[in-house]
């Protein structure tokens, strides 16, 4: 079970119900990252990002409830190429 920061608890209670994408990866077998990305009903893009230990610690989370990146694609990509450079995994 994961340990959770007030990033996460911003995303969760940022537009409950909203549908959104999701991406999570081991990138090794010590550290796995978490990717959201969704649209809230004014169209931001919005992005959850976390990087956690095997044990469920969090290394990082951050919320971005205005992206400015315009697409769902561009902020996954973003999301993704972050929590990896976090996470200490060479990029795509």
């Amino acid at each position: 079970m994961k340990n959770h920061t007030n990033a996460y608890s911003a995303w969760t209670d940022s537009d409950e119900g909203l549908e959104f994408f999701h991406h999570v990866e081991w990138c090794t077998p010590t550290r796995e990252i978490d990717v959201r990305v969704r649209k809230n009903r004014f169209g931001d893009v919005q992005v959850f990002n976390g990087v956690y230990d095997e044990n469920g610690q969090v290394l990082m989370e951050e919320f971005f409830a205005d992206s400015e990146l315009k697409t769902i694609d561009s902020a996954m990509a973003w999301g993704k190429s972050r929590t990896r450079s976090v996470a200490g995994i060479p990029h795509d």
